[in-house]
Formats: C-alpha cells, structure tokens, sequence
C-alpha cells in the first residue's frame, strides 16, 4: 500500500465505481459464490495490511481525488462504512 510506505502524502485516483463495475462485468462473468469468495479476500488483504500499517501507518496522509486531504486511519473508517451499506444490501436481499 503506497500510502503506509511513502514519506510524502499520496494522492488518490477518483474511484470511477460504475466504469470499474462494467469493465469488470461482475453481474455475468462471476457466480454469487465467486463474487463472495473475490470479495472476502479482497477485504481480507485490506485487513493484514493495515493491521501491520502500525500507528504511525494509520497516521500518514493521503489526498483525495477533490483535493482534500486525510489520514489512511480515516480513510480505513470511511471504508468500513461503505462496506457496512454493502452489507445492508445484501442483508436486503
């Protein structure tokens, strides 16, 4: 992660979701098994790395895509919270 090993704060790219979800195509390219499986490992990799981030990791600053600029422990926050609605979503379901 580029953030946790970089001195200097890292910009990040504008996360283009609808772009991102047709290339990927995961509605007809993936089984809902596939899909739980990708997404579970993804979130699992997110997981280790920033448990190894340390304070100091959580601590450095990224900037986002409208210019602002926050921690990656805020960020790591902001994650959770769209994970939770993703999860609502499903619950839904």
């Amino acid at each position: 992660m580029k953030i946790i090993l970089s001195e200097q704060p890292v910009a990040l790219e504008r996360y283009e979701q609808d772009e991102w979800v047709k290339i990927h195509d995961y509605q007809n390219s993936y089984s809902k098994a596939e899909l739980l499986a990708l997404w579970q490992q993804l979130n699992n990799q997110i997981l280790i790395t920033l448990q190894h981030a340390g304070e100091r990791g959580m601590c450095k600053s990224c900037i986002l895509a409208d210019g602002g600029e926050v921690t990656l422990g805020w960020l790591y926050n902001d994650y959770l919270q769209h994970l939770n609605h993703h999860l609502d979503q499903i619950k839904q379901r």
